[in-house]
């Protein structure tokens, strides 16, 4: 099992979805253990400006959400860096990699 950490923006990301708690309960109890249990098989890799981070989507109620990271196999860490809406997630993400 991976340890994690959300960036300071990451962890705003989320919290702009503070009054959503059926997202926030599938986040929390679905999405971020299973990445944590194995960051690569939850995830795919992403390409271009993107290369160095991981994604992992889900949708819900016709929204895809995407959550960001990046791996760390020596500290076996997951970093969040980003969370939101499909493209949201990754136009925050080119900014902050």
């Amino acid at each position: 099992m991976y340890r994690y950490v959300f960036t300071e923006p990451a962890g705003k990301d989320l919290y702009a979805f503070r009054r959503n708690a059926r997202l926030l309960i599938r986040l929390l109890h679905e999405v971020i253990p299973a990445v944590l249990a194995d960051p690569r098989k939850a995830g795919e890799p992403k390409r271009g400006d993107l290369a160095a981070v991981f994604a992992s989507g889900f949708h819900d109620q016709g929204t895809a959400y995407r959550l960001i990271y990046t791996i760390d196999d020596n500290r076996r860490l997951v970093t969040f860096i980003a969370f939101g809406p499909h493209d949201t997630a990754y136009a925050h993400a080119k900014r902050r990699v």
